[in-house]
């Protein structure tokens, strides 16, 4: 995201902000701002399931793997990068280093970006990045608005509501503006890096050779986030909401919830909590699940993002762990899981669900990858078997179609 990712020479002249105030090679230390999120190119090769992990184990929450660049680049590593950072449960999101000169530009550059995304995940609550370092010098303000704003819509059109400006501090308000849904992601790197800039925008990505400890040797760009923006992960392609919108009772939204309580949110809810970014209609309606609730910030576990108690109603609260042994069964919001403990490897690509084959988390497992489950339900011609995640929740893979396997057991 920083000059050295620009694929043409001329473009090295367009781009000065980006290398003019570099920080040093650093690693983490209490005087820094929060590594809260990594983006990675290209430049950075294959990333490990167990690199990434590093990376969680010292803050970091989300992820932006660069995607495409104009409408003739797709960055080789993006799929396996972009695996291995779901595997390792952050969020996921990806960029394009735009090279927008017109109205049909950004609209063909914005369908070349989503195709990529989409042949690497169905899930589309990620945030797609428009990474404008470029063509920008060339045209006026209003120019660059125009062509930013198709960009946004043309994305938009294509299910992907939740979009971004990443841009440098000095070219920020100069060249074009940021807005109410797309506030900014903000390049500055400073000598010595300390507290807080660009507070007003989603993030500031504030050092472009950072090392984290157990990695010492490999750069990595670094940002810290001012609001939930960037920590969406999927639900987003659900094939249908739960069982509990459809037989559960809505108790009034006065109602106190907790972690684990059922929810929807409401067709009328606007806005995120503390946010000016709208709620899109494809997430209203749906079964989700609450992670914390205090006031009026409710979190919601399948987005990760946070919204207005009085936008939720509670419709079933949990009332036991799902770990509560029934008569060799435990049930998982309305659905009986039969017990059975073992360990599955799968010999094709298998799609991750939060349910029994519904809502489907936009995660994967690959041919050779092994999972221990704890149990295993039938729906149809299918069996999927249940296991915990690393948040704690169970999530669901089929294993069998028709009787035949899917996979090896033992």
């Amino acid at each position: 995201m920083k000059i050295k990712k620009i694929l043409i020479g001329a473009a090295i002249l367009v781009a000065p902000f980006l290398w003019a105030n570099s920080a040093h090679a650093m690693t983490q230390s209490v005087t820094q701002p929060r590594a809260d999120m990594v983006d990675v190119s290209s430049n950075n090769g294959y990333v490990s399931v167990s690199d990434y992990q590093q990376m969680k184990s010292q803050g970091v929450k989300a992820v932006v793997v660069k995607a495409t660049e104009g409408d003739w680049y797709k960055n080789p590593y993006a799929k396996s990068q972009a695996q291995n950072a779901d595997k390792a449960g952050l969020a996921l999101n990806f960029y394009h280093f735009s090279h927008l000169t017109s109205v049909q530009d950004s609209i063909n550059e914005a369908n070349y970006f989503a195709n990529y995304v989409k042949s690497i995940t169905s899930d589309k609550h990620v945030v797609m990045v428009n990474d404008s370092e470029s063509t920008a010098l060339y045209y006026t303000f209003a120019q660059n608005n125009l062509f930013n704003d198709i960009f946004y819509k043309q994305l938009n059109k294509l299910g992907y509501y939740s979009t971004d400006l990443y841009t440098s501090e000095s070219w920020n308000n100069y060249h074009f503006s940021t807005n109410s849904a797309n506030k900014g992601w903000i390049a500055g790197y400073p000598g010595i890096p300390t507290g807080t800039r660009n507070s007003t925008n989603n993030s500031w990505q504030w050092g472009s050779d950072f090392q984290f400890w157990n990695m010492l040797g490999r750069n990595f760009d670094v940002s810290q986030n001012y609001n939930d923006k960037y920590y969406h992960v999927g639900t987003s392609n659900a094939s249908s909401p739960a069982q509990a919108i459809h037989n559960g009772t809505a108790t009034a939204t006065t109602d106190k919830l907790n972690a684990g309580d059922t929810v929807y949110i409401k067709t009328a809810a606007n806005k995120y909590y503390g946010s000016n970014t709208t709620i899109p209609k494809f997430a209203k309606n749906k079964n989700y699940h609450v992670l914390s609730a205090s006031g009026n910030r409710v979190v919601i576990k399948e987005i990760m993002s946070a919204v207005n108690r009085t936008d939720v109603v509670k419709v079933q609260a949990q009332t036991q762990s799902i770990s509560n042994n029934v008569s060799g069964t435990f049930n998982d919001d309305g659905y009986t899981i039969n017990r059975e403990n073992g360990t599955f490897t799968a010999k094709t690509a298998l799609r991750v669900f939060a349910y029994p084959g519904v809502k489907p988390t936009g995660a994967t497992y690959y041919p050779g990858e092994s999972v221990k489950y704890d149990g295993y339900y039938v729906r149809g011609n299918y069996v999927y078997i249940s296991y915990v995640n690393c948040a704690g929740y169970h999530h669901y893979i089929a294993v069998r179609e028709n009787g035949v396997p899917l996979g090896t057991f033992r």
